[in-house]
């Protein structure tokens, strides 16, 4: 029991203690918290983090963790990319890693040159997105670089479904092609003549490309423009948009498809996220967010950033860490996550599986619900974790 409630509790107490520091010193003028206190604080929201000076510290955070893992259970099998979108870090690197392995073991994804700005996992395929110019496919399980993509702009959004990738760019153009083929480098530009810039360009959207999605044959894309589209990507309407959904006021920031391919719901930074019916076009639900938990001041409204649909069940995760499940046959929303281990990672900061919702937090700190049980099963999945970046964002797969 006691570790029981010490796994649910801990991670709030920290995060409250911090700031409560935080403020104080800050109202005694003091510009700087001392080294031991945030060598401690440190250590605390980052139990699995080893330096030279703090390798006992870990060996014993670590034998913490791992009975805790035991009084919860087995941890479900996920794997997590860490990057980081920030241009001021000069970080260009993606690590991968599993929450379970207590070997800590990794691999890095080695070949940008600017600030990776967006990651998608599907099966054994990995593709990134940078500033650069570039989209990368990896493979996942050696960290070996399969093919790069050029652009003629930012790559600011990703996906993957088997041999074919989209990308979504800073200049409101998506481009979805095949990874097939010997040549180690795709090139999707529309001035090349390159034997593979035959890539689908789907034009239409005012702005940034902020959320794209493969699902089967069905290529779907979010904009900062507010609008989504859903498109024709084969035959003679290619590159055509085959509905455009209209609603939000704010930016898309993701997106998920079930997978009969009739349900799609989006996710705005508006706050709300809205099911439609992909073929129709209808709008059949808008969700909003939960309130954060008491304590928790954010200067704006809360924006959706995550989604994930499986089965009945909608997953949304928010900026300020509320996560909750919408249940679209009982119409019933179930609030996992307040607010009280702070902001979510990314717009993939949670994923989802057959009624098992994993969520991450920028604290470096993961948690999945069984949202299927009568009573929920939480697993936590720090196990294995070193941090990567300082202000990291994560894509999850499940």
């Amino acid at each position: 029991m006691v570790l029981g409630l010490l796994a649910q509790n801990c991670f709030p107490l920290v995060l409250l203690l911090e700031r409560a520091r935080e403020e104080a010193w800050r109202c005694a003028g003091r510009r700087r918290r001392p080294p031991a206190t945030e060598g401690l604080l440190r250590r605390l929201a980052y139990p699995h983090a080893v330096d030279g000076r703090s390798g006992r510290s870990h060996e014993v955070l670590h034998t913490v963790w791992s009975l805790i893992q035991s009084f919860l259970g087995e941890p479900p099998e996920i794997q997590v990319a860490t990057f980081e979108v920030d241009p001021f870090t000069f970080n260009h690197t993606v690590k991968l890693w599993d929450p379970r392995d207590s070997l800590c073991s990794s691999r890095l994804l080695v070949g940008h040159s600017d600030t990776v700005l967006t990651v998608a996992m599907k099966g054994n395929i990995v593709v990134t997105g940078s500033y650069d110019c570039k989209a990368m496919a990896w493979d996942a399980s050696r960290g070996l670089l399969l093919k790069t993509i050029l652009n003629d702009c930012s790559v600011t959004a990703v996906g993957v479904e088997h041999s074919t990738i989209i990308i979504g760019g800073s200049n409101g153009v998506a481009s979805v092609g095949k990874l097939t083929g010997d040549q180690p480098v795709l090139d999707f530009r529309p001035e090349t003549d390159s034997p593979s810039s035959d890539a689908v360009r789907l034009l239409g959207h005012q702005a940034t490309i902020s959320a794209v999605l493969l699902h089967g044959s069905v290529a779907v894309t979010g904009s900062r423009d507010a609008t989504c589209r859903i498109w024709h990507t084969s035959g003679p309407s290619s590159g055509r948009p085959k509905r455009v959904l209209t609603g939000h006021r704010r930016r898309l920031t993701s997106l998920s498809m079930h997978r009969n391919l009739q349900l799609l719901v989006t996710g705005s930074a508006d706050g709300t996220a809205r099911l439609w019916n992909a073929e129709s076009g209808d709008l059949l639900h808008v969700l909003t967010i939960a309130e954060p938990s008491s304590g928790q001041c954010w200067p704006w409204s809360d924006q959706v950033v995550s989604l994930a649909m499986a089965g009945d069940y909608v997953a949304l995760g928010s900026f300020a860490g509320v996560v909750q499940v919408w249940n679209r046959r009982t119409a019933k929303t179930l609030v996992l996550s307040s607010g009280e281990y702070g902001p979510l990672g990314s717009h993939l900061g949670v994923a989802m599986r057959e009624g098992l919702v994993v969520a991450c937090f920028k604290v470096g700190f993961a948690k999945a619900w069984d949202v299927k049980e009568t009573k929920l099963s939480p697993f936590l999945l720090t196990s294995g974790f070193k941090p990567h970046v300082a202000n990291p964002s994560y894509a999850l797969m499940i």
